[in-house]
């Protein structure tokens, strides 16, 4: 072979070595992730083989125009970081059960240290995995240096690849819509980025990257990154077994009648009949959608308008103002799980959970952001967005207006309202989101809370919830009516009895449990909450005011580090996608005479209608995601997965898997209306955050 020939091939060689080595890398990251995450289904696997293909050969062939140490430099760059952004999201999905979203967590990472011990024990988990990682890196380099052609191509070359690699790039795009265009679908995705979760399970770990950054890009320089686009309709009526069995039980009953040569007796008109309470819409009647609509110049919130003027509103009922004028006391307990509820060990956690409105089937999905989002979820009545921003401090930072919050509800009628947290005060930005939602009284560590030290002088890490309560109390109690919101912190992460002091000051309570060590943990600093509310229970007590006391409580996420922990108190393995999600809320008052047992199922989003409506407040429910729970709207529950809990189904959304739960047959019809319903909360959700939709309303939040 001539010196022109070989020459030809170096070059040849050049600009397809790089691209190929770069191409197989990101094909085995994306393949080591998926199985990882998702197990050995080929389910989407196409669509992160072709994306992660056409991304590292593009990264390979611009890098073979570069000279040759640049070359070698750039490369092993762009390997290592490609490789520690598929080593972040193995150990953020193992400490989290959910995927990184760099954009959304980009305002809080120097609260990652926080996390040090977790993720330690995390990459001890992924041993494997992280030595895979490790070696990568290593052929990374050995390529880059010892391996590659140090030719460079020319401009045929050059026009040729790139003219095949922008075919292949459009193969791609017409590959996903080939898929469906759908609701979640991986094209809907692309198009739509809502969920890192959904992204990263149908599109890929790189493909869910870029489009987290240009949304977050979009969300840093004030663009709407939320479509408005809404679709389908808002009313589904479909039977519940209860009702079916009712109806078979009456058609029997008449054929047997019949056959007996009976007949049923018709109602006497000359009878009585009971008159029947009609109950109105939970709406604002000074506010008009389809009205504000029609005079909107935004199309946007002109979309939003009219979405929200064809929601079915929940209607009012027995219970609506049974607790009108109370004093209300709500609490976000770190990391509680209902499991931890024992008649014995937990007394007061017991009389609660039961003595008041006992809820069965509620659930708390692990929302991004775990705590921000689970917070959020509680006390807006919306479902938090995941990936692109944490919802809670957006709203603080933008300084929305948030009238349907109980802080800015019950501040407006002139209750003394406070908001205690035993963390630090502008933990997840809190000390703009937190007065934004009607705690500017934002008291905390930082900013008014005085902490528990040890004898050394050294603050307590975490600090004590039944303390938090002690050192507040008497700010409030006095001041009728009121409204109190707790954060706590005692139940927070590492479980183990060095990284919990509130833990180790409890460990005898469960040393004589049949439960491991992490159970134990976990059992012992969740007993600060029981202590939390026995002295809150007397101070309300001693003050005279505990019956005019409404007390609510709710966790922020489950242990989502340890869900072994759930298993082990539940006595088996718990289904992941739902079961392990499953919780109790507290809805208590001791003015209640008996019990309300409550079958419906219901979430976290639905917490803030459902107390609205209790205590009689003025809200408009056609513009929350969650809804009153005791209505008789039909339950959902919509996960962070896009996962679904009806009346009579479940539907797992990774899976695409349909449990039928009530005896009632799902049609396909049904579940894409569902399916509709929950993508529509989740984007008005989204909406009312990107855009400060409740501004547009008048209302005035003060």
């Amino acid at each position: 072979m001539g010196a022109g020939g070989q020459k030809d091939k170096e070059i040849r060689c050049t600009l397809c070595m790089p691209s190929l080595f770069l191409a197989c890398l990101f094909v085995l990251l994306e393949c080591i992730l998926h199985v990882r995450g998702f197990g050995l289904t080929g389910r989407y696997v196409l669509n992160k083989v072709f994306f992660a293909a056409l991304f590292g050969y593009l990264a390979g062939a611009l890098i073979s125009f570069l000279p040759v140490l640049i070359r070698r430099i750039v490369g092993i760059f762009i390997s290592t970081v490609g490789i520690l952004l598929y080593t972040a999201q193995l150990i953020y999905f193992s400490v989290f059960s959910t995927y990184l979203s760099l954009s959304g967590t980009a305002g809080v990472t120097g609260q990652a240290l926080d996390y040090t011990h977790v993720i330690f024990q995390a990459m001890k988990k992924e041993w494997l995995s992280m030595i895979l990682l490790v070696l990568m890196i290593a052929l990374s380099v050995l390529f880059f240096v010892k391996w590659m052609p140090a030719g460079r191509p020319g401009l045929k070359g050059f026009l040729i690849r790139f003219g095949a690699y922008v075919l292949a790039a459009f193969g791609f795009f017409l590959f996903l819509r080939g898929q469906g265009r759908g609701i979640d679908t991986p094209y809907d995705l692309f198009r739509n980025y809502n969920s890192v979760d959904l992204s990263v399970q149908r599109l890929g770990i790189l493909d869910s990257t870029f489009l987290d950054i240009v949304t977050g890009i979009r969300a840093g320089g004030g663009g709407k990154v939320t479509h408005t686009g809404f679709s389908g309709e808002e009313r589904v009526e479909v039977p519940t077994a209860t009702e079916l069995e009712k109806n078979t039980e009456i058609e029997q009953l008449e054929k047997d009648l019949r056959k007996a040569g009976l007949h049923t007796e018709e109602p006497s008109t000359e009878e009585e009949i009971p008159e029947v309470k009609v109950y109105g819409p939970n709406i604002l009647e000074d506010v008009d959608p389809a009205k504000l609509a029609r005079t909107e110049e935004d199309g946007s919130i002109r979309d939003i308008h009219n979405y929200v003027a064809g929601v079915a509103p929940t209607i009012q009922n027995e219970y609506t103002g049974m607790f009108s004028g109370y004093n209300l006391i709500f609490i976000t307990a770190e990391g509680f799980d209902g499991l931890v509820i024992d008649p014995e060990r937990t007394p007061m956690l017991y009389k609660m959970s039961h003595e008041g409105f006992y809820f069965k089937n509620f659930y708390t999905p692990l929302w991004y952001g775990s705590t921000s989002g689970g917070e959020y979820a509680n006390l807006t009545g919306l479902i938090p967005r995941s990936g692109g921003y944490l919802s809670m401090a957006r709203v603080g930072f933008r300084e929305n207006s948030m009238p349907f919050t109980l802080g800015n509800q019950l501040g407006k009628m002139g209750y003394a309202v406070y908001g205690f947290h035993n963390g630090t005060y502008d933990y997840y930005d809190r000390n703009y989101s937190h007065p934004v939602i009607g705690y500017h009284n934002w008291i905390a560590s930082g900013s008014g809370f005085t902490e528990e030290k040890t004898e050394y002088g050294y603050s307590i890490w975490p600090q004590s919830d039944a303390y938090l309560e002690s050192e507040t109390i008497g700010l409030y109690v006095n001041k009728e009516p009121f409204h109190a919101y707790y954060m706590t912190i005692s139940g927070h992460l590492p479980y183990s009895w060095g990284g919990n002091a509130m833990a180790a000051r409890h460990k005898s309570f469960t040393e004589n449990l049949p439960y491991s060590e992490t159970t134990r943990v976990y059992l012992s600093c969740q007993y600060e909450v029981e202590l939390m509310l026995e002295r809150l229970y007397q101070d309300l007590k001693r003050a005279g005011v505990l019956d005019r006391t409404l007390i609510v409580l709710s966790c922020d996420h489950v242990p989502y580090d340890d869900l072994e922990i759930l298993d082990e108190l539940a006595g088996h393995k718990l289904e992941r996608t739902f079961e392990v999600y499953k919780n109790t809320l507290i809805v208590y008052s001791a003015s209640m005479e008996s019990p309300v047992v409550v079958d419906k199922y219901c979430s976290s989003p639905d917490i803030l209608p459902t107390i609205s409506n209790l205590m009689g407040l003025p809200y408009d429910s056609r513009m929350m995601a969650g809804q009153d729970i005791l209505s008789n709207s039909p339950a959902l529950v919509v996960f962070q997965d896009h996962s679904l809990i009806t009346d009579v189904c479940r539907y797992n959304a990774s899976t695409g898997e349909v449990t039928e739960t009530a005896g009632v047959k799902v049609s396909d019809d049904y579940l894409e209306s569902i399916r509709t319903i929950a993508a529509n909360r989740i984007r008005l959700s989204d909406s009312i955050c990107e855009y400060d939709y409740y501004r547009y309303l008048g209302i005035d939040p003060e």
